[in-house]
């Protein structure tokens, strides 16, 4: 199937409307009707010649509800040979009242920017980054979507691991917004930015700290890699929640987190500590 055909295809599946059933009894003027629509949309960004996808949900309850809505998406492409095989998977649950998040709280908290590589799609509701091509190890930068703050900790879980092992994950930070960045192979070519690669620290395209902290590459599914700027301007990096001492001391005011779902790490997701 042709790429137009299945973007053609998952427009139509993916435009759902569920509604309520309604008891014969009920009488007309007391029915109750509760709809639900999905939506999916492919296209490409004029300003940077991206492809961008999005998922949206509009949900209608004349009923008042103390529940929320959460959906999670899914959408992984593989190619193999000139054929495209892509796959969407959504999930739509109601949200009990005494787990929805108070909307500060939804905005506050750290989450994918709607910008990345194009060798990578983000899904969970923003947390969860995958690789699309495994064959491929590069074009796979993820971004924070806002600034991190002093002190804050942002903080990766590898969830599944490929086989490579000539490549590593990487983890750090950048002085450009999302919105305006050059995407690079590996974003450790771009100026502005740390990222930390096996024992290394690199930045401007060079390694800028040779044999730092616990080697990256050493990690396996479940445990963590974060990156923090302390207040007082030093970057310090952590495996397994073990801050592993400060890499440079005069790091930007303002950065945005960065990771890359590289070499072996396939699905990584962003842990959000109280």
């Amino acid at each position: 199937m042709r790429d137009w055909e299945a973007y053609t295809a998952l427009q139509t599946l993916l435009f759902v409307s569920t509604l309520a059933q309604l008891e014969r009894s009920c009488p007309a003027d007391e029915s109750r009707r509760n709809s639900l629509t999905i939506s999916f949309h492919r296209r490409l960004n004029d300003s940077d010649g991206q492809w961008m996808t999005t998922f949206s949900a509009h949900a209608k309850d004349e009923v008042d509800s103390p529940a929320g809505l959460r959906m999670d998406a899914t959408h992984t492409a593989v190619e193999c040979s000139g054929i495209r095989d892509i796959n969407v998977e959504i999930t739509v649950r109601d949200v009990p009242a005494n787990q929805t998040t108070s909307r500060k709280d939804r905005n506050d908290r750290i989450m994918f920017h709607h910008r990345h590589g194009p060798n990578v799609v983000v899904f969970n509701g923003g947390l969860s980054a995958q690789r699309i091509n495994l064959e491929n190890f590069f074009n796979c930068a993820v971004f924070t979507n806002r600034p991190l703050k002093d002190d804050e900790l942002f903080e990766m879980r590898v969830d599944k691991r490929y086989a490579d092992k000539s490549h590593c994950h990487g983890i750090g930070v950048m002085s450009h917004s999302p919105d305006d960045i050059k995407f690079y192979d590996s974003m450790y070519q771009s100026a502005g930015t740390w990222i930390y690669y096996n024992k290394h620290v690199y930045g401007g395209n060079k390694i800028i700290v040779e044999n730092y902290g616990t080697d990256a590459c050493g990690i396996q599914v479940g445990e963590t890699i974060g990156v923090m700027k302390r207040a007082n301007g030093s970057l310090h990096f952590f495996y397994n929640g073990i801050d592993q001492g400060p890499a440079i001391t005069n790091a930007p005011s303002v950065v945005y987190g960065v990771y890359e779902v590289r070499g072996f790490s396939a699905i990584a997701t962003i842990v959000n500590r109280k």
